[in-house]
């Protein structure tokens, strides 16, 4: 008995000392996090500018390897390891490119003659006013894979002491690098809703409420799934996250309620919405005494006795991502209302200005909201939560966006030359291989050429559960807190192998499934 008690007594204690631990944290800067996302778009140019240089079409493991090194192993060393010199990576990564571009251009441009001037000036002109258009938009897969990727990585290193506690989540206030988690979760989600895409359903509104339903239905038995699973192993959990049996599931179940509510009564005007669902929570918190319940609860004694008290932080935070989702879907809506005609590169050009003015802006009101009305607070969901959100994952979308035109550029100039120099080679694509096979050359995520990118894509909310399971399994047959940060680096690469190969394979069967069969030709 006495065995048993002191069990469990110690168990307690680890609890403690992991709630503890990811506590009472006032998380870094905006510029801090701004540096370790412009990470992302670099790595994927290098993968993409690596894809251009050796066109062959590869294995699909080979494929898969260097996306491991180009992609997911750098994203987790600045997160740990090299997060101390996080500028001098990030100059690493950014001038690495450079020889890269000058070994891909290089030979084409020196086997030139006196008419260098002339053939460039063409070779550009065919380039600008090359045809773009697609029905999918890989700036908008690379957002949501490489933050997907992002949060997952993060989740589990938090709990090791390498994680520097600057990124972690806050507890009230602040801008750490985790708390945009759930924000780009609900804003990539918003970017690749049905109403971004101006999906109307067909089918009869009892018929879509019931398919809704069963939807929805998932999402609530994954939270309910959660909430029984920490209990039961007496998982620990950080209570003014999202209360005591909140979590995100519900969160994400309540938001795809509010979508489906959007499609049925068909508005149009996403952003007046947003406007209005942003501004009314900002006035219920500031000046109807929401935000005074949320942090000390009633009577300001922190009492959680009810289940509306008990859950007020995720009940509450539902408002801020709901209006969130909205703007996403507008945003969404801006960046495909071009598809309904051909794009050039021009054109493309043009739109990435006009994403960045709008991230100006952005960047401009939250500025603003952050002096006059109330700092970011992801605990709350408020309007400058909901604007850093935007500006941030803006930002990001501007950076992919950049890198997708500067991917389809170099393809098409490269094209040129070994027309002009009457080398007919064919251009480098994915026409082979797991990534995008059996499927229209347009549909393909082609100008990035990075299968896991688009295998998380198409498997989001499954690779965010799997990494939920990672992540508990983990903390439950290893004391973190105790581990070193050479041990912390290894499980940290295992668990992320483990879920990368788990996309891959899934994707592989996927392929091979739709794949015509040599039989059959």
């Amino acid at each position: 008995m006495e065995e048993t008690m002191s069990a469990a007594n110690r168990s307690l204690h680890f609890r403690r000392l992991k709630e503890a631990f990811v506590t009472d944290l006032g998380g870094t800067t905006l510029l801090e996090n701004v540096m370790v996302l412009s990470l992302l778009p670099l790595l994927v140019l290098n993968r993409g500018v690596f894809n251009l240089l050796w066109p062959q079409v590869h294995p699909s493991w080979f494929q898969f390897f260097c996306d491991l090194m180009f992609l997911v192993l750098p994203i987790q060393l600045s997160l740990t390891l090299f997060s101390g010199y996080l500028s001098a990576f990030l100059a690493t990564v950014l001038l690495s490119t450079l020889p890269s571009l000058l070994c891909l251009l290089w030979p084409h441009v020196s086997s030139y003659d006196s008419s260098l001037k002339n053939q460039l000036s063409s070779a550009f002109s065919a380039t600008l006013s090359s045809n773009l258009s697609s029905q999918r938009l890989p700036c908008v897969t690379a957002f949501r894979s490489c933050t997907l990727l992002l949060t997952a990585i993060c989740i589990l290193a938090v709990d090791f002491r390498m994680f520097p506690r600057r990124f972690a989540k806050t507890e009230v206030h602040g801008t750490g690098l985790m708390d945009l988690g759930t924000g780009c979760f609900v804003l990539a989600n918003a970017l690749t809703a049905p109403e971004a895409r101006e999906m109307r359903t067909s089918m009869a509104a009892h018929w879509f409420l019931k398919k809704q339903v069963v939807s929805t239905s998932v999402l609530v038995g994954l939270g309910m799934g959660r909430l029984v699973a920490t209990e039961i192993t007496g998982y620990h959990g950080h209570v003014t996250e999202y209360g005591i049996h909140w979590n995100f599931f519900f969160t994400l179940a309540v938001i795809r309620i509010f979508a489906a509510l959007l499609r049925l009564t068909g508005v149009r005007r996403c952003w007046c919405l947003a406007l209005i669902v942003a501004t009314a929570y900002e006035l219920a918190l500031l000046c109807f005494g929401l935000k005074s319940f949320i942090l000390h609860g009633r009577a300001a004694t922190g009492d959680r006795t009810d289940f509306i008290s008990a859950n007020r932080e995720g009940l509450a935070s539902t408002w801020g991502y709901m209006a969130l989702y909205l703007g996403g879907v507008e945003l969404g809506r801006w960046l495909r209302c071009a598809h309904r005609g051909s794009l050039t590169l021009t054109d493309w050009l043009w739109r990435l200005l006009g994403l960045l003015f709008a991230n100006a802006v952005f960047w401009s009101l939250l500025s603003i909201c952050q002096v006059l009305v109330d700092p970011v607070s992801r605990r709350l969901a408020n309007l400058a939560f909901q604007l850093w959100t935007l500006a941030q994952g803006s930002l990001l979308l501007s950076l992919f966006l950049l890198v997708d035109v500067t991917l389809a550029g170099l393809r098409t100039l490269l094209r040129h030359f070994h027309v002009s120099s009457g080398r007919h080679r064919k251009p480098a694509n994915t026409d082979q291989g797991v990534c995008g096979a059996g499927e229209p050359t347009a549909n393909r995520s082609e100008h990035f050429g990075t299968c896991l990118l688009d295998a998380i894509n198409r498997n989001a909310l499954l690779f965010f559960l799997l990494a939920n399971l990672g992540t508990g399994l983990t903390n439950l047959v290893l004391d973190t807190l105790s581990t070193s940060s050479g041990h912390a680096s290894i499980v940290l690469s295992v668990y992320i192998l483990g879920l990368c190969l788990s996309m891959h394979l899934l994707q592989s069967c996927l392929v091979k499934s739709v794949e015509p069969g040599s039989s059959h030709q």
